[in-house]
């Protein structure tokens, strides 16, 4: 798994000297940037912007305009849904919170969260999947005696936490095409937190496995209807496959268009983070893949000498 991004630091400055103590980024309090073109506004005096001319306001420059930020006026199911939807199909609006503060630990929550909801029925179909036995050779083996039966929810155990550290590697390996060096400090800092704002869609991965879990509930139900369940069936894997596909694409373009409204680096950039991502994701893949491997041969082997 590849470690996350660290978050640049810039110690503050007091009587000149810089000072021992880093500065905490989570949401860089003492910058005020311009909301249109991000001059930096500190020593400004004036009422306008020398950069771009627009009037200052300084009290709304320092507020998020990120609908997570307001979560505890809006609600939180209906601030974590309008900056998903934000994040998959604004992704030019969210970059706009560039000029404004960010707070790192809000997005890393936001992450987490969206992380959960994608694991969830994940975790729910690979235990259904080998716990029950559905389409697994090895189930009568666990089953002979109670030392399979534990290995199997180990094991089991094990490939549901594999799903977990995929989908949360899946998150976050973005973020480390949004700190480019020509950057300020406190940009870069920004750029980071808001890249963990990318991986919303993953969140609708619930809608593909519901469909899936009517198509075992419907074959399950009714197995003599044979030509209507076939029919019905095969329209909710057709369905469930295609929404899984645009999900994945949908991550892939959003998590592109934000970087370039974030960074606004060159096509150079662009290019490498399109053959990065999916690059990562298969990576991951292969990890996720491995440990599960690793875990069903070692009960094997541990069954082996019984």
């Amino acid at each position: 798994m590849l470690p996350a991004p660290k978050i640049v630091t810039m110690a503050p400055v007091q009587s000149g000297k810089p000072s021992s103590r880093p500065q905490n980024p989570q949401d860089d309090p003492a910058d005020l940037l311009c909301v249109r073109c991000g001059y930096d506004l500190r020593a400004i005096s004036s009422q306008r912007c020398p950069e771009c001319g627009l009037t200052i306001d300084r009290t709304t420059a320092a507020m998020s305009r990120l609908p997570w930020a307001d979560r505890r006026e809006m609600g939180r199911v209906r601030a974590y849904w309008r900056t998903s939807w934000m994040a998959a199909f604004g992704p030019g609006r969210l970059a706009a919170a560039m000029n404004r503060p960010v707070s790192f630990r809000d997005a890393q929550r936001f992450r987490h969260i969206t992380v959960l909801l994608a694991w969830l029925p994940s975790a729910a179909w690979i235990a259904g999947l080998w716990l029950f036995g559905v389409g697994m050779p090895t189930a009568d083996l666990y089953r002979r005696h109670m030392l399979g039966w534990n290995l199997q929810w180990l094991v089991g155990a094990v490939m549901v936490l594999a799903a977990w550290l995929f989908l949360l590697g899946a998150s976050g390996v973005a973020s480390y095409f949004f700190h480019p060096r020509a950057l300020s400090l406190t940009r870069q800092n920004r750029a980071i937190a808001l890249s963990y704002y990318a991986c919303a869609p993953l969140a609708w991965l619930f809608v593909p496995a519901a469909m899936l879990g009517a198509h075992v509930w419907i074959a399950s139900s009714w197995p003599d209807l044979v030509g209507i369940t076939r029919t019905l069936n095969a329209a909710l894997s057709v369905a469930a496959l295609c929404l899984i596909v645009a999900i994945t694409l949908i991550s892939w373009v959003s998590t592109i268009r934000l970087m370039n409204h974030t960074t606004h680096r060159g096509g150079g950039r662009t290019f490498a983070l399109m053959i990065y991502l999916p690059l990562a994701f298969l990576a991951l893949g292969a990890v996720t893949l491995a440990i599960a491997a690793a875990a069903l041969m070692g009960s094997m082997m541990v069954l082996s000498l019984r």
